[in-house]
C-alpha cells in the first residue's frame, strides 16, 4: 500500500528536482526468479527508471559486492540475485522486474 501522506523531493546532481508522491513496499523479481521485498521505498512518478539504493538492499539482508567492474547482489543466504557490469557513466543496471504485491493484515 502506498502511503500518500509522505511527501518530499529528490535533488539530482544536475540540480533537477522531482517530487516524492508517497512511500510503500515493492516486490522485485531477480533474473533467476527469486524475490526481494523492499520496504520504505519512495514513489517518484517522474523517473523513467527505478533507482535502487545499495544501502537499502543491505538493510533487507542482501550483500552487494563491487569487484573488477561488476556489481553482484546476493540474498541473505548467499544466493546470487543479480549481476551487472559497470556502464560508461559508472552506473550498474540491474535486470529486476517489479511485481504486484498483495498483503493481508491478520488480526
Amino acid at each position: 500500500m502506498l502511503d500518500e501522506t509522505i511527501k518530499g523531493s529528490v535533488k539530482f546532481d544536475d540540480d533537477s528536482v522531482v517530487k516524492i508522491l508517497g512511500k510503500g513496499t515493492v516486490l522485485l523479481q531477480s533474473e533467476n526468479g527469486q524475490h526481494i521485498l523492499l520496504h520504505d521505498v519512495y514513489f517518484v512518478s517522474k523517473l523513467t527508471s527505478s533507482i535502487l539504493s545499495l544501502g537499502q538492499l543491505n538493510e533487507e539482508g542482501c550483500k552487494s559486492v563491487l569487484r573488477h567492474g561488476f556489481l553482484s547482489v546476493f540474498d541473505h543466504s548467499g544466493k546470487l540475485l543479480a549481476r551487472s557490469r559497470k556502464t560508461k557513466n559508472r552506473l550498474y543496471v540491474l535486470n529486476l522486474k517489479k511485481r504486484q504485491l498483495c498483503l493481508i493484515e491478520l488480526p
